[in-house]
């Protein structure tokens, strides 16, 4: 199925956006997590490991999904779902760090990750190779397409890394950025949709 190049592009916006507010989520893990177990060594180890293994199993499931479902409505709907997820991590925070303190700092830590930021991470993880699905037109320019959206998300994950960091959280609270980043995914597949 052929594409218009407003599509394509549209398509573009969505993997640079997914791609930073990854990074926004992660980022915003330390600042959650760290008051909790501290902002130490084994704090960013669990938020790497989480988002790692989260990315990888979306990359795969979202694979096979897009071999299965290639609309785009799938694509967007998972993206939606993120936001959502993403959003309902201010309200359950609380609780699983709670649950999640007796099993000390290294476990406590990669729990409260795994529960807190896995899902959406996951669900993001599934973008990827989604987008790549939708826009390769023909198998020839395969290669081209996929090294062209993986360069964009993670350009895009770029600047989720030092807009997070440098900008949002000296400026705005962590529920504030949670909320804007779910809102922002939520938005995304909303213009999709209308």
């Amino acid at each position: 199925m052929q594409h218009s190049k407003g599509f394509i592009a549209y398509l573009i916006v969505t993997a640079a956006l997914c791609g930073a507010l990854v990074m926004v989520i992660e980022v915003l893990g330390s600042r959650v997590i760290g008051p909790f177990f501290g902002v130490s060594l084994f704090v960013w180890t669990s938020l790497i490991t989480v988002a790692m293994i989260a990315l990888a199993g979306g990359y795969v499931i979202g694979g096979h999904l897009s071999d299965r479902k290639s609309s785009p409505d799938w694509l967007y709907g998972i993206i939606m779902v993120a936001g959502v997820l993403v959003i309902l991590t201010t309200v359950v925070k609380g609780t699983i760090l709670q649950i999640s303190l007796p099993l000390g700092l290294r476990w406590g830590a990669l729990t409260s990750a795994m529960l807190l930021y896995g899902p959406a991470l996951f669900l993001l993880g599934c973008v990827s190779p989604y987008v790549v699905k939708i826009a390769a037109r023909e198998m020839n320019n395969i290669g081209k397409t996929v090294g062209s959206f993986y360069a964009v998300s993670t350009l895009g994950s770029v600047v989720g890394t030092m807009l997070t960091g440098f900008v949002l959280i000296a400026y705005f609270g962590i529920n504030q950025i949670f909320l804007l980043t779910g809102s922002i995914l939520i938005l995304l597949s909303v213009i999709y949709f209308v």
